[in-house]
């Protein structure tokens, strides 16, 4: 369906529609008895349907669409399963989003991290080699480890 571009409007003229905008499950026992029911080609065999809100933290997300093509099959404890089921399918939907939502924002700061140490260390090295060059010393050369591994040793030695 998605494919082929079939969406319907939030609160337009279907039960998918009434239930996003409601919050509201909508059952349909027959289809060809409810008002607000959007015959979709895509699925000519439908009898009955059951659209049921996806809500995370509250808020409406989607909806679940069960549909049938026997009449009246949705129990009441049909409805309540597939309506724990759009719940887990809600939060899931919405676990997604925070995933993605946190990797984008710490992605971000990674970027501003390496900006942020790139443009230090340039900082220090500009700063640092005028003033070896003030003194007629080297420039900024790192220390190797084992420059680092002699400076230990010595300093092991005189305390």
């Amino acid at each position: 369906m998605r494919k082929q571009r079939h969406w319907l409007k939030v609160g337009g003229n279907s039960m998918i529609g009434q239930c996003v905008a409601t919050g509201a499950d909508r059952v349909a026992s027959d289809v060809g008895k409810e008002a607000m029911h959007f015959k979709n080609p895509l699925l000519p065999e439908t009898r009955s349907e059951l659209a049921l809100p996806l809500i995370s933290r509250g808020e409406v997300i989607g909806a679940l669409s069960v549909q049938s093509s026997v009449e009246a099959p949705f129990t009441d404890e049909d409805i309540a399963i597939f309506q724990t089921l759009a719940d887990q399918l809600a939060n899931a939907i919405e676990n997604t989003r925070l995933f993605e939502q946190t990797k984008a924002t710490l992605q971000e700061l990674q970027a501003s991290t390496r900006a942020y140490v790139r443009q230090s260390w340039g900082s220090y090295v500009r700063r640092h080699s005028s003033d070896e060059k003030g003194r007629g010393g080297a420039t900024s050369d790192p220390v190797s480890k084992t420059d680092y591994k002699e400076q230990s040793s010595d300093q092991e030695r005189h305390s």
